[in-house]
Formats: structure tokens, sequence, C-alpha cells
């Protein structure tokens, strides 16, 4: 019961202290977040390429001179492969039973382990 009452007084406090806009609807999910890797293929191979080219380099210099103290090389910008059709097709399965799509009413994203809220939106019909 404690609970309840201190979330939804944190909720007041943070819709008090951002906006006098009312809330027309909003809906409760708790859920914990899962990390997940769309293209897992991709992403192996840019750590491995971009690792090995570095420490190869590094290395050769750290031999050809003992007695110099050489910086460790500063990582670049990676810039990793399109994905095949087999990948994409798998990564959009993963999107579709994974993702939840809100498109109407207020969502708030908080992570509860450090008291902090991530993101809010409202979502508002624009008369055109």
């Amino acid at each position: 019961m404690k609970a309840r009452k201190r979330d939804s007084g944190q909720d007041h406090e943070f819709q008090t202290s951002i906006s006098t806009l009312t809330v027309s609807s909003a809906s409760r999910i708790s859920a914990k977040f899962k990390k997940i890797e769309l293209f897992p293929e991709i992403s192996k191979d840019v750590v491995k390429v971009n690792r090995s080219e570095r420490d190869k380099r590094y290395n050769e210099e750290v031999r050809k001179n003992p007695d110099k103290q050489i910086q460790k090389p500063i990582p670049q910008p990676i810039i990793p492969r399109a994905p095949t059709e087999e990948e994409q097709s798998l990564a959009q399965t993963q999107v579709k039973g994974n993702f939840i799509n809100r498109s109407h009413g207020y969502v708030k994203v908080f992570n509860a382990k450090a008291y902090q809220v991530i993101c809010v939106a409202e979502f508002l019909k624009i008369l055109t």
C-alpha cells in the first residue's frame, strides 16, 4: 500500500512541477527492460575487425620502439555494414514480439533504481 502512495505522490509532484495541463488518459505498465541485440552478427564483425586492426598496429609500434612510450590508439568511428534481408527480417520479428507501440495518451519512462524520469510524452490530437 505504501508503494502505491509513494508512486502516486511522485507522479503528482512531477506533473505539477512540469506542466499545468491535465492528463487526458493514462495507463500504467510496469515492465523490466531487457537488452536486445537486433543485429548480433554485425556487432560481432565490427568489434572483431575494429579491435584486431588497432591491436595489430599498436603491438607493431611497441615491438619497433620498445624504449619509447607509445599511446594506445583512440577508437575511430565505427561504420557497420548494411544488414542482409535475413537479418532484417529476424530483427523485425524481434521488434514486433518485444516492443509495445504507444500512439495515444500519456507515457512516462521512469528508472526505478535511480529514481529518474527518462522520458515523458503526451500524444495530442491536432486538428487540421
